[in-house]
């Protein structure tokens, strides 16, 4: 063999594959510990979004619109969400490069289904899209799962949050048609 000389194509290609890897590393990071707070630590959820002095975060919660209001916030997921049990069955993400900005975005798609309340309430199947923005900061995460990070963290600047109500069939579990239907109260509280 001659020896081997790095072209320009196969740089970007390596560098693609990096940015691959980092993102898939990065959103399984942030799905293993959003969901373990939000089924177990669901009071500090709320330090998973972008602090609105820092560009704040839009959330759509079944079409209800919160936009970086940290006390509506934690009434949503504090008062009006009861318990909840996660469980993920999928995670695509895809990095956003913007080369005018410091911060590396990624796009997340989570699904799987999700059983709210104490007892054996149905499982219902939830979509969850997350728009992220690393941290310049990594000593940030540490106090969330008490480990010095292996990836930086992300803050949530947009979010779209769905259930469905699923109906067992004598063989298989199907999707329900989205009605629209959001509890009036949920409505009125976060209005306020």
């Amino acid at each position: 063999m001659f020896g081997q000389s790095s072209s320009p194509q196969s740089t970007v290609q390596n560098s693609q594959k990096t940015l691959l890897k980092w993102s898939t590393l990065a959103s399984q990071h942030f799905c293993s510990l959003f969901y373990s707070f939000m089924d177990c630590r669901r009071s500090e959820v709320n330090r998973f979004f972008n602090s609105p002095a820092n560009g704040g975060f839009q959330l759509s919660w079944e079409g209800n619109s919160i936009q970086s209001n940290l006390q509506q916030l934690n009434i949503l997921f504090n008062e009006l969400l009861p318990v909840s049990k996660h469980n993920v069955t999928s995670i695509d993400c895809h990095p956003i490069t913007i080369t005018s900005t410091q911060h590396q975005l990624l796009i997340i798609t989570v699904s799987g289904f999700v059983t709210y309340g104490l007892g054996s309430s149905p499982a219902k199947g939830f979509h969850h899209t997350f728009i992220l923005q690393q941290t310049q900061q990594q000593h940030s995460q540490q106090h969330l799962n008490g480990k010095q990070p292996s990836v930086p963290f992300h803050y949530i600047i947009s979010a779209t949050i769905r259930t469905r109500q699923l109906e067992e069939t004598s063989d298989q579990v199907a999707p329900q048609q989205f009605k629209g239907s959001v509890d009036p109260a949920f409505k009125k509280r976060i209005r306020h």
